[in-house]
């Protein structure tokens, strides 16, 4: 008996390690935060030492197909899973939740960063600069699509806003080997001025969606299996709480404070922490959005591509439509109205 249990174990083991194994491809896209999954299904089907084993199983084949350092980036991924777990067998409420397993995800990209340096040598930014100029200089890219990008980015840098037809038709002239390396490294100073700016946004944003991500796709997932876990909310009744919507504004403000002043460093806080202000109303403005559409009985094959359209198209206003429901409970104003 306590054989077949053994192999029972071990095939779920294998199973998972497999599916995860098989996402290698979706690594480096934004399907990568879904990794977690098969971990989280198994623990909370069997036990948490099933998911540990199945990640611990898929890191080893890992280091195998992509090397050490791949593999301590997955084994990295280990934390938001662990806590993602806890959060979810305790049915805590999902904005809770979604802010602790960021800020997990957020550590967990920070070590990875820190083990990218140890192991080259190198700074991420640095890092990446190298990679980009390898890239530029060398065939990965064909010369077709890279002395127009070059050409672009050298435009764009001397301040040029607006083609004439003469500058069109010059993007698409080979560039000369002699101007190649002025090119790309116009490119790469380009690329670290951006990488320097957007960095810390970017690492936040995506802490972000790992969180909902982790905490969101295993709950629908274990729900559909018929397990007991939390309940997942309409995303057209989300709401950001006020303390921290005001916390976030009252934080971009003394940023900007600092950047006017002229306090160093305080450039790239504004532009992150402005960024993520209006990444939040935005959502919420969307989430405003989601719910007309319900309360016009929109079906979700039709709310979807709306909101996704939206967002695309109407990104500037929607962090409008967010305070302003901050402020006036447009949703709740609507509800009453409807009793």
């Amino acid at each position: 008996m306590r054989l077949k249990r053994a192999g029972k174990t071990a095939l779920g083991i294998l199973i998972a390690a497999l599916v995860w194994i098989a996402m290698v491809p979706c690594m480096f896209t934004p399907l990568g935060v879904l990794f977690p999954l098969p971990f989280i299904y198994l623990s909370h089907r069997r036990n948490m030492w099933w998911g540990v084993g199945a990640y611990a199983l898929a890191t080893a084949a890992y280091m195998l197909l992509l090397g050490t350092l791949a593999a301590v980036w997955a084994g990295l991924g280990i934390l938001p899973f662990l806590v993602a777990l806890r959060l979810i067998r305790e049915k805590r409420p999902m904005m809770g939740s979604v802010l602790i397993l960021a800020g997990t995800s957020l550590v967990s990209m920070l070590l990875g960063v820190l083990v990218l340096s140890l192991a080259t040598g190198q700074s991420l930014i640095p890092y990446l600069e190298g990679v980009i100029r390898a890239y530029l200089s060398g065939d990965s890219l064909p010369a077709v699509l890279r002395d127009p990008l070059l050409r672009m980015i050298d435009l764009a840098s001397n301040g040029t806003a607006l083609l004439t037809a003469e500058q069109s038709l010059e993007l698409y002239r080979p560039i000369e080997a002699g101007d190649l390396p002025r090119l790309v490294e116009g490119a790469v100073e380009a690329a670290s001025l951006l990488l320097y700016r957007s960095l810390p946004y970017f690492l936040m944003f995506w802490a972000l969606v790992c969180g909902v991500a982790c905490w969101t796709a295993p709950v629908f997932l274990l729900r559909r299996a018929g397990l007991d876990v939390a309940v997942l909310p309409q995303f057209s009744r989300w709401a950001l709480p006020k303390r921290i919507g005001f916390g976030l504004f009252v934080l971009v403000v003394v940023s900007l404070l600092g950047y006017w002043v002229g306090i160093p460093g305080f450039m790239v806080v504004y532009y992150t922490l402005s960024q993520l202000f209006l990444l939040a109303y935005g959502l919420q403005g969307l989430a405003v959005i989601s719910f007309l559409l319900r309360r016009w009985r929109v079906p979700l094959a039709g709310r979807v591509p709306v909101e996704i359209i939206c967002w695309l198209l109407f990104a500037c206003l929607l962090p409008v439509l967010g305070v302003a429901e901050q402020f006036f409970q447009i949703r709740q104003q609507l509800t009453m109205r409807d009793l």
